[in-house]
Protein backbone atom coordinates (compact mmCIF):
# COMPACT_ATOMS: atom_id res chain seq x y z
CA UNK A 1 0.00 0.00 0.00
CA UNK A 2 1.34 3.54 -0.50
CA UNK A 3 -0.38 6.82 1.89
CA UNK A 4 -0.80 10.00 1.04
CA UNK A 5 0.02 12.49 4.35
CA UNK A 6 -2.46 14.94 4.53
CA UNK A 7 -2.16 18.16 7.16
CA UNK A 8 -5.07 19.42 7.42
CA UNK A 9 -6.68 22.99 8.42
CA UNK A 10 -4.35 25.27 6.23
CA UNK A 11 -5.36 28.68 6.80
CA UNK A 12 -7.44 28.11 10.08
CA UNK A 13 -4.66 30.33 11.45
CA UNK A 14 -0.90 31.36 11.40
CA UNK A 15 -0.14 29.06 14.00
CA UNK A 16 -1.03 26.20 11.95
CA UNK A 17 -0.03 27.32 8.84
CA UNK A 18 3.49 28.06 10.04
CA UNK A 19 3.58 24.07 10.60
CA UNK A 20 1.66 22.82 8.27
CA UNK A 21 4.24 25.39 5.47
CA UNK A 22 7.30 23.70 7.73
CA UNK A 23 5.74 20.09 7.39
CA UNK A 24 4.41 20.66 3.19
CA UNK A 25 8.28 22.44 2.34
CA UNK A 26 9.98 19.11 4.09
CA UNK A 27 8.26 16.48 2.33
CA UNK A 28 6.81 15.12 5.83
CA UNK A 29 3.16 16.11 4.70
CA UNK A 30 2.66 15.05 0.73
CA UNK A 31 -0.83 16.94 0.68
CA UNK A 32 -2.10 20.10 2.67
CA UNK A 33 -6.49 20.66 3.15
CA UNK A 34 -7.02 24.45 2.80
CA UNK A 35 -9.81 26.27 4.24
CA UNK A 36 -11.16 29.17 2.26
CA UNK A 37 -12.89 31.02 4.59
CA UNK A 38 -10.75 31.75 7.71
CA UNK A 39 -8.83 35.24 7.78
CA UNK A 40 -5.35 33.11 7.33
CA UNK A 41 -6.35 31.91 4.31
CA UNK A 42 -4.59 34.13 2.14
CA UNK A 43 -1.20 33.66 4.30
CA UNK A 44 -1.40 30.20 3.46
CA UNK A 45 -1.94 30.64 -0.55
CA UNK A 46 0.97 32.28 -0.59
CA UNK A 47 3.08 30.48 1.86
CA UNK A 48 2.11 27.49 -0.95
CA UNK A 49 3.20 29.41 -3.54
CA UNK A 50 6.09 30.41 -2.35
CA UNK A 51 6.98 27.02 -1.55
CA UNK A 52 5.93 25.38 -4.55
CA UNK A 53 3.52 23.11 -3.24
CA UNK A 54 0.63 24.59 -4.65
CA UNK A 55 -0.48 21.47 -6.88
CA UNK A 56 -0.65 19.65 -3.56
CA UNK A 57 -3.40 21.45 -2.05
CA UNK A 58 -7.55 20.08 -1.33
CA UNK A 59 -10.48 22.13 -0.20
CA UNK A 60 -11.23 21.64 3.17
CA UNK A 61 -14.50 22.28 3.05
CA UNK A 62 -15.63 23.75 5.89
CA UNK A 63 -19.28 24.46 7.15
CA UNK A 64 -18.47 24.37 11.42
CA UNK A 65 -16.20 27.50 12.11
CA UNK A 66 -15.82 31.37 10.81
CA UNK A 67 -17.90 33.20 8.63
CA UNK A 68 -20.06 31.53 5.50
CA UNK A 69 -19.07 33.10 1.70
CA UNK A 70 -22.72 33.21 1.17
CA UNK A 71 -26.02 34.34 2.35
CA UNK A 72 -28.55 31.88 2.26
CA UNK A 73 -26.71 29.58 4.81
CA UNK A 74 -27.11 32.45 7.87
CA UNK A 75 -31.01 32.07 7.64
CA UNK A 76 -31.06 28.72 8.84
CA UNK A 77 -30.15 28.09 12.35
CA UNK A 78 -28.86 24.42 12.00
CA UNK A 79 -25.90 25.90 10.43
CA UNK A 80 -25.31 29.32 11.37
CA UNK A 81 -25.34 31.46 14.72
CA UNK A 82 -25.43 34.94 15.01
CA UNK A 83 -20.87 35.67 14.43
CA UNK A 84 -20.56 32.64 12.31
CA UNK A 85 -21.33 28.61 11.37
CA UNK A 86 -22.80 26.60 14.46
CA UNK A 87 -20.07 24.57 15.96
CA UNK A 88 -21.70 20.61 15.82
CA UNK A 89 -18.67 18.91 15.65
CA UNK A 90 -20.65 15.55 16.96
CA UNK A 91 -23.87 15.29 15.49
CA UNK A 92 -26.48 15.22 18.49
CA UNK A 93 -29.49 15.58 16.64
CA UNK A 94 -31.40 13.89 14.22
CA UNK A 95 -32.01 17.14 12.45
CA UNK A 96 -28.52 17.36 11.28
CA UNK A 97 -28.63 14.42 9.06
CA UNK A 98 -32.29 15.44 7.21
CA UNK A 99 -31.92 15.94 3.81
CA UNK A 100 -32.96 19.70 4.91
CA UNK A 101 -31.70 23.08 3.10
CA UNK A 102 -29.86 21.75 0.65
CA UNK A 103 -29.90 24.68 -1.89
CA UNK A 104 -28.05 26.62 0.85
CA UNK A 105 -25.72 24.21 1.61
CA UNK A 106 -24.70 24.09 -2.19
CA UNK A 107 -24.58 27.54 -2.30
CA UNK A 108 -21.91 27.84 0.40
CA UNK A 109 -19.84 24.37 -0.83
CA UNK A 110 -20.63 26.34 -4.58
CA UNK A 111 -18.65 29.23 -3.40
CA UNK A 112 -15.55 27.99 -1.24
CA UNK A 113 -15.01 25.74 -4.51
CA UNK A 114 -14.58 29.03 -6.45
CA UNK A 115 -13.06 30.66 -3.65
CA UNK A 116 -10.17 27.66 -4.02
CA UNK A 117 -10.20 28.26 -7.67
CA UNK A 118 -10.00 31.92 -7.74
CA UNK A 119 -6.50 31.58 -6.13
CA UNK A 120 -4.74 29.79 -9.26
CA UNK A 121 -4.96 26.52 -7.71
CA UNK A 122 -6.57 23.22 -9.43
CA UNK A 123 -9.24 21.42 -7.88
CA UNK A 124 -9.01 17.07 -7.87
CA UNK A 125 -9.55 16.74 -4.28
CA UNK A 126 -11.79 17.87 -1.16
CA UNK A 127 -12.25 16.72 2.30
CA UNK A 128 -13.96 18.59 5.27
CA UNK A 129 -13.49 20.18 8.56
CA UNK A 130 -15.45 17.50 11.56
CA UNK A 131 -15.67 15.55 8.59
CA UNK A 132 -19.47 17.52 7.31
CA UNK A 133 -19.66 15.61 4.30
CA UNK A 134 -20.76 12.60 6.01
CA UNK A 135 -24.20 14.46 6.66
CA UNK A 136 -26.98 13.75 4.29
CA UNK A 137 -27.84 17.31 3.29
CA UNK A 138 -24.39 18.35 2.33
CA UNK A 139 -23.29 15.30 0.59
CA UNK A 140 -26.46 15.67 -0.93
CA UNK A 141 -25.91 19.13 -1.92
CA UNK A 142 -22.01 18.34 -2.93
CA UNK A 143 -22.64 15.63 -5.16
CA UNK A 144 -23.63 17.11 -8.02
CA UNK A 145 -20.77 19.63 -7.76
CA UNK A 146 -18.24 16.77 -8.00
CA UNK A 147 -19.40 16.31 -11.20
CA UNK A 148 -19.74 19.76 -12.33
CA UNK A 149 -16.11 20.83 -10.94
CA UNK A 150 -14.96 17.75 -12.12
CA UNK A 151 -13.12 16.91 -8.33
CA UNK A 152 -12.11 13.18 -8.68
CA UNK A 153 -11.47 12.19 -5.02
CA UNK A 154 -13.34 12.58 -1.85
CA UNK A 155 -12.65 11.33 1.60
CA UNK A 156 -13.74 8.31 2.71
CA UNK A 157 -15.73 7.78 5.85
CA UNK A 158 -13.10 6.46 8.63
CA UNK A 159 -14.18 3.11 9.95
CA UNK A 160 -14.45 4.29 13.97
CA UNK A 161 -17.50 6.05 13.20
CA UNK A 162 -19.01 2.78 12.45
CA UNK A 163 -18.44 1.53 15.50
CA UNK A 164 -20.62 2.25 18.72
CA UNK A 165 -17.77 2.75 21.12
CA UNK A 166 -16.78 5.98 19.46
CA UNK A 167 -19.70 7.13 18.08
CA UNK A 168 -22.53 5.75 19.98
CA UNK A 169 -25.16 2.86 19.06
CA UNK A 170 -27.58 5.43 17.50
CA UNK A 171 -24.91 7.22 15.39
CA UNK A 172 -22.74 4.40 14.41
CA UNK A 173 -26.04 2.92 12.63
CA UNK A 174 -26.60 6.11 10.88
CA UNK A 175 -22.59 5.80 9.44
CA UNK A 176 -22.97 2.01 8.41
CA UNK A 177 -26.12 3.00 6.54
CA UNK A 178 -24.41 6.31 5.38
CA UNK A 179 -21.34 4.24 4.44
CA UNK A 180 -23.19 2.24 1.81
CA UNK A 181 -24.91 5.17 0.13
CA UNK A 182 -20.95 6.94 -0.06
CA UNK A 183 -19.58 3.61 -1.46
CA UNK A 184 -22.11 4.29 -4.43
CA UNK A 185 -19.66 7.48 -5.23
CA UNK A 186 -16.77 6.98 -7.44
CA UNK A 187 -14.48 9.52 -6.00
CA UNK A 188 -15.25 8.20 -2.58
CA UNK A 189 -13.37 4.97 -3.53
CA UNK A 190 -10.21 5.97 -4.22
CA UNK A 191 -8.97 5.46 -1.26
CA UNK A 192 -9.52 2.03 0.50
CA UNK A 193 -8.96 3.44 3.93
CA UNK A 194 -8.56 6.89 5.68
CA UNK A 195 -7.68 7.93 9.74
CA UNK A 196 -4.98 9.29 11.77
CA UNK A 197 -1.55 7.49 11.94
CA UNK A 198 -2.30 5.90 15.59
CA UNK A 199 -5.76 4.43 13.57
CA UNK A 200 -3.50 3.21 10.41
CA UNK A 201 -0.89 1.67 12.71
CA UNK A 202 -3.20 -0.14 14.65
CA UNK A 203 -5.52 -1.44 11.33
CA UNK A 204 -2.52 -1.86 9.14
CA UNK A 205 -3.00 -5.39 8.31
CA UNK A 206 -6.74 -5.20 7.52
CA UNK A 207 -6.40 -3.05 4.90
CA UNK A 208 -5.67 -4.60 1.44
CA UNK A 209 -1.93 -4.30 0.43
CA UNK A 210 -2.14 -2.67 -2.88
CA UNK A 211 -4.66 0.17 -1.38
CA UNK A 212 -4.24 3.92 -1.66
CA UNK A 213 -4.82 5.34 2.11
CA UNK A 214 -4.77 8.48 3.20
CA UNK A 215 -3.24 9.41 6.97
CA UNK A 216 -4.20 12.78 7.81
CA UNK A 217 -2.66 15.38 10.49
CA UNK A 218 -3.52 18.59 12.17
CA UNK A 219 -0.12 20.39 12.37
CA UNK A 220 -0.05 23.59 14.94
CA UNK A 221 3.35 24.94 16.09
CA UNK A 222 3.00 24.77 20.04
CA UNK A 223 5.93 26.36 22.06
CA UNK A 224 8.36 26.04 19.18
CA UNK A 225 6.92 21.97 18.21
CA UNK A 226 5.21 21.07 15.65
CA UNK A 227 2.59 19.07 17.30
CA UNK A 228 -0.19 16.58 15.68
CA UNK A 229 -3.35 17.86 17.65
CA UNK A 230 -5.77 15.63 15.94
CA UNK A 231 -9.08 15.17 18.74
CA UNK A 232 -9.28 11.40 17.55
CA UNK A 233 -6.12 10.36 19.10
CA UNK A 234 -6.71 7.97 21.78
CA UNK A 235 -3.62 6.99 23.41
CA UNK A 236 -0.34 9.31 22.19
CA UNK A 237 -2.54 12.95 21.91
CA UNK A 238 -0.04 16.12 21.16
CA UNK A 239 3.14 14.18 19.59
CA UNK A 240 5.17 15.70 17.24
CA UNK A 241 4.33 15.65 13.85
CA UNK A 242 7.89 14.59 12.60
CA UNK A 243 7.42 11.68 15.71
CA UNK A 244 4.25 9.87 13.86
CA UNK A 245 5.38 10.43 10.27
CA UNK A 246 8.74 8.42 11.33
CA UNK A 247 6.78 5.16 12.17
CA UNK A 248 5.52 5.34 8.21
CA UNK A 249 9.18 5.00 7.07
CA UNK A 250 8.73 1.53 5.43
CA UNK A 251 5.94 2.55 3.70
CA UNK A 252 6.08 4.24 0.34
CA UNK A 253 4.42 8.24 0.19
CA UNK A 254 2.69 9.19 -2.72
CA UNK A 255 0.72 12.43 -3.65
CA UNK A 256 -2.72 12.72 -4.45
CA UNK A 257 -1.41 14.45 -7.82
CA UNK A 258 0.52 10.91 -8.48
CA UNK A 259 -2.95 8.92 -7.92
CA UNK A 260 -4.08 11.04 -10.52
CA UNK A 261 -1.76 10.88 -12.78
CA UNK A 262 -1.17 7.34 -12.56
CA UNK A 263 -5.02 6.30 -12.94
CA UNK A 264 -5.19 8.96 -15.69
CA UNK A 265 -7.75 10.51 -14.43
Amino acid sequence: MRLVVNADDFGMSSEKNIAIDAMMRGRVCTNASLVVNCPATEEAVAMAFAGGYQDRLSLHLNLTEGESLGKKIREHALYYAEEGFAHRPIIKSAWQVQPLYIEAVRQEIELQIRRFLSYGLSLHSLDSHNWVHLRTPVFLALRPLLRKYRISIVRPMWEGYKRPEIASARWSRYFRKFDFFLQRCPQCRVFGWTGNIEQFLLARQRIEDGAYVEVFTHPAAVDGEIMDLSSSYCHNPRKKVVEWVRMLASYEKISIMQILEENGI
